[in-house]
């Protein structure tokens, strides 16, 4: 029996000092469940509001399309961002965004192309990380989510236990790595999907001089699930909430419709609408110039922009073997910021569009 636990344990990626048939069922179904989904197409509305009250301080609309590595988003922001709009296109190792804005004038944020590494947070709606289709990152980390299978094989896994859900008996597997903690509540009601997920972390502030350590607490939860396809289920509704040391700070909500799996055919153009003369930002190399083509080739003799090229997970922390294994104690990092984090980047945009118009002129 021991060799046989050894044997599955080794094929399902975990260690055989943490081989649990229940682990190996819950991790056996989410690998099943997910890989089911070969292509996705999904409409979110997306919020965010905060402890001062209930009216949101972030909202937009979405469609989302993913087949494979392919991604392709359209999003419109209703609320903090009103007027911009973003087309996203995934392929690989880069990202492209086509940023619009309905203001005119001197004062109005950058629009154009922006040609960036995957991940980068420059939409709201990155459904596999928002549907729990995976272990999702801090909001304002550059990753992709991380398959249970790899977090269990990669991760401490320190308890596995049967606890009751909504519709049935769910298995929740505790892990952790340094400074933070993570807790996967698995669903075999819906095929093994994951239904909730708690993640604590340290970070700290500094006032004055002074460093004060905080935990932060974050719950994704998914409040209810739809069959989109016979045995296929997929969220409908999935809450996100965070507190620093018991005090809530943040509250997203993501609604998902029209859901279709396994369509060959994207209900959205894959092709973005990049038009010759348009501004473009690679921020992969540092470049800024204007495109000549609808592929976003330059025009001309690209200038190097003021803030360099962008470097990778990798290259930021060499140290880490793995891009989740990488931890950043920062107060920047937080997931109840990274809304503010995008505002940053695209002021920063403007500014670098007004400079180089002050030098030309």
């Amino acid at each position: 029996m021991g060799r046989l636990t050894a044997l599955v344990a080794l094929a399902l990626g975990v260690s055989p000092a943490h081989a649990d048939p229940d682990l190996d069922a819950a991790v056996a179904r989410n690998t099943a469940a997910v890989g089911a989904i070969h292509t996705l197409y999904t409409k979110i509305a997306f919020r965010i509001t905060t402890p001062e009250g209930p009216t949101p301080t972030s909202e937009s609309e979405s469609e989302y399309w993913r087949d494979g590595k392919v991604v392709r988003i359209r999003e419109r922001d209703i609320r903090g961002f009103g007027g911009r709009t973003r087309e996203i296109l995934i392929t690989g190792d880069r990202q492209k965004v086509v940023i619009g804005h309905s203001k005119t004038g001197d004062d109005r944020p950058f629009t154009g192309l922006m040609i960036t590494r995957p991940h980068e947070p420059f939409g709201m709606a990155d459904v596999w990380r928002l549907a729990l289709c995976g272990l999702p990152p801090e909001d304002a980390e550059a990753k992709p989510v991380l398959p249970l299978a790899d977090a269990v094989r990669r991760l401490r896994v320190t308890r596995v236990r049967t606890e009751s859900g909504p519709q049935g008996p769910l298995t929740r597997i505790s892990l952790t790595e340094p400074d933070r903690t993570y807790d996967v509540w698995v669903d075999p009601a819906v095929n093994g999907m994951i239904r909730r997920f708690d993640r604590s972390s340290k970070f700290f502030v500094v006032t004055d001089g002074e460093k004060t350590f905080k935990t932060e607490t974050c719950r994704y939860e998914v409040e209810s699930f739809r069959e989109v396809a016979p045995a296929i289920f997929f969220p409908a509704k999935v809450v996100a909430t965070c507190d620093h040391d018991g005090t809530p700070i943040v509250r997203q909500e993501a609604e998902f419709t029209d859901t279709r799996v396994n369509q060959k055919a994207p209900p959205i153009p894959l092709r973005l609408p990049i038009k010759a003369g348009m501004p473009v930002q690679d921020r992969i190399q540092g470049l800024a110039y204007e495109a000549a083509d609808a592929d976003g080739n330059p025009a001309g003799t690209p200038k190097v922009m003021l803030e360099g090229p962008s470097r990778s997970v990798e290259e930021s922390d060499p140290v880490a073997t793995d891009p989740h294994e990488a931890t950043r104690e920062s107060a920047l990092s937080r997931p109840g910021t990274w809304f503010l984090l995008l505002a940053a980047v695209f002021v920063a945009a403007a500014g670098v569009v007004m400079y180089r118009r002050r030098r030309a002129a």
